[in-house]
């Protein structure tokens, strides 16, 4: 999966990883839009029915919040890691 904004390419994504994390349980305009790539699947929710869920169901809420930040400090870690690659070719 690619994320682009404006068209532009900013990130890929792997297997199993959260898309929309930083903004899910908020609501408004996302930041960059995900494509498919190749053949797959994947679950969409709205942040409002994730918000309710999680209401309902505070063990849920604190699973998916550890699971989100998880995902997350991934993500910033990759990232990082990518960015002093760069900038060590400079």
């Amino acid at each position: 999966m690619v994320v682009e904004i404006d068209g532009t390419e900013i990130a890929q994504i792997g297997t199993g990883c959260f898309i929309g994390d930083m903004a899910c349980m908020l609501k408004g305009p996302a930041s960059a839009t995900s494509r498919l790539r190749d053949d797959g699947r994947y679950f969409q929710i709205s942040s409002e029915a994730l918000n309710r869920l999680s209401k309902d169901n505070p063990d849920l809420g604190a699973q998916l919040e550890f699971a989100l930040a998880g995902d997350t400090q991934a993500k910033l870690i990759a990232t990082n890691q990518l960015l002093q690659k760069e900038l060590v070719r400079e």
